[in-house]
């Protein structure tokens, strides 16, 4: 699952820089919950 989720935010990396700086600042890799949160503000 977590390599899943890393292709997903890899792609929403090069989709949108800003959503990069969210993402790494707020360990998304840990919480899928604050993922889905960071890919609703995006």
């Amino acid at each position: 699952m977590k390599n899943s989720l890393e292709s997903i935010l890899d792609l929403l990396i090069k989709i949108n820089d800003q959503c990069k700086r969210e993402v790494i600042s707020k360990d998304v890799f840990d919480e899928e919950k604050k993922y889905k949160r960071i890919l609703k503000k995006c």
